[in-house]
């Protein structure tokens, strides 16, 4: 939103000047801000930086005294030295009188601003008026748009051992770091093929859960501003008829399967009324996945290259919702009550919404993308184990190295 301050002792003239402010529909009125002194400016520059002022130069010291046309140019001459007062982004300079633009235009080009002339009988004055402030706000919007990105990819897991690991060990010349003030070990590394080279940047949480992973998210977007934004390593898969343990699951969309009303129903059983709210990758991630699973890329390379076992299943990568919530869930019941309100279910984690959530609402500059690509350790409901995770963290981390360095 742009800060507008108005110094202007006439309440006619301040009046048409708000107005022809408010006129533009990217002003809104709680930005502007109105005063009729140089003391009440100063006041209120020193509380807050404004994106414009528009400084009326027949102006009164104090709101008793008369205007004179040197208060106005005291007041810039005081914007450039004092360091009391915050500088706007811009200054106007408008007075109604002709001789007082002649003979004070100086004062306002030697520091590069200008004067316009309030004149009732025509709209030239509002009409240079909204375009510099419709300039103001291109401006605005543009710098706030700019790319600022410091490392092409973040990648978050919930576990040091075996989903980070499984990340430290892909090729990337992983160095160890720090930041000031924070414990949390990242490390940063290079995917690099003929083609491209990608920085890195990757950590493990300091616990399981959404919580955990919103605050690590929000650590990495912060400290190293990623392009894009990944989480990897295990999940519960939920449909064993179509997938098998180590298939990657790519979360088109998530949703926190707490989320909701716990009532009592009218027999006096307890019931939850569901109100999931979905977060959703790009439609450019989802395509790029699309592409990889209709050809198989890379799927079968991972399979072949895993040194452990060569009789598991066909590896395949499946993309649709998946449900994070607070704790593993071993009851097939609650399954069946989530799979009811979301039928294409495929997969359940206790992280991956806290990701997207995060990512979406994020500060400037936001990542292009996030995505999660788990792979299935365990089926859901049904008695788990740690059988399948080092396998499952292997595919994961994987898919995401080649995936990376083909569309990101």
């Amino acid at each position: 939103m742009l800060k507008i301050l108005i110094v202007d002792d006439r309440s006619d003239k301040l009046r048409k000047i708000k107005e022809s402010v408010l006129a533009l529909p990217e002003v809104k009125e709680e930005g502007i801000q109105c005063v009729t002194s140089a003391v009440d400016a100063r006041r209120a520059l020193e509380l807050q930086y404004f994106d414009l002022l528009i400084l009326d130069i027949n102006l009164p010291a104090r709101p008793e005294d008369l205007p004179s046309a040197d208060v106005g140019v005291k007041l810039l001459n005081e914007l450039n030295s004092s360091r009391r007062l915050k500088k706007p982004y811009h200054i106007i300079g408008i007075t109604a009188y002709d001789s007082i633009k002649i003979a004070k235009e100086k004062d306002f080009a030697d520091n590069l601003w200008t004067i316009i002339l309030y004149d009732e009988s025509n709209i030239n004055w509002i009409k240079n008026l909204q375009n510099k402030i419709e300039y103001l706000i291109q401006s605005k919007r543009d710098i706030s748009t700019i790319s600022d990105y410091q490392y092409d990819i973040a990648i978050i897991t919930a576990l040091r051992k075996p989903e980070l690991e499984a990340i430290l060990k892909l090729d990337a010349n992983w160095i160890s770091f720090k930041q000031p003030g924070d414990s949390i070990e990242f490390f940063k590394g290079v995917f690099e093929n003929d083609n491209k080279k990608l920085t890195v940047v990757c950590a493990s949480c300091t616990q399981m859960g959404m919580v955990a992973t919103s605050v690590l998210t929000s650590k990495m977007i912060f400290y190293f501003k990623p392009r894009y934004i990944v989480m990897t390593g295990i999940c519960a898969g939920t449909k064993k008829d179509i997938s098998g343990f180590g298939d990657i699951i790519a979360s088109e969309f998530s949703f926190d399967y707490d989320q909701g009303k716990k009532t009592v129903n009218e027999d006096g059983h307890d019931e939850f009324l569901p109100d999931h709210r979905q977060v959703a990758i790009c439609t450019e991630l989802r395509d790029y996945l699309n592409a990889c699973s209709s050809s198989r890329k890379y799927l079968d390379d991972i399979q072949k290259n895993w040194p452990l076992s060569t009789a598991r299943s066909l590896l395949n990568l499946h993309i649709g919702p998946t449900a994070s919530g607070a704790s593993v869930l071993a009851n097939q019941s609650y399954i069946d009550l989530i799979t009811k309100y979301q039928r294409k279910l495929i997969g359940i984690d206790m992280e991956t919404y806290g990701l997207y959530y995060t990512a979406e609402n994020s500060i400037r500059p936001k990542p292009l993308g996030f995505l999660s690509l788990k792979s299935i350790s365990d089926f859901a409901g049904i008695d788990k184990d740690d059988r399948h995770q080092e396998y499952a963290s292997y595919t994961s981390a994987s898919f995401l190295y080649n995936f990376a360095l083909e569309y990101f």
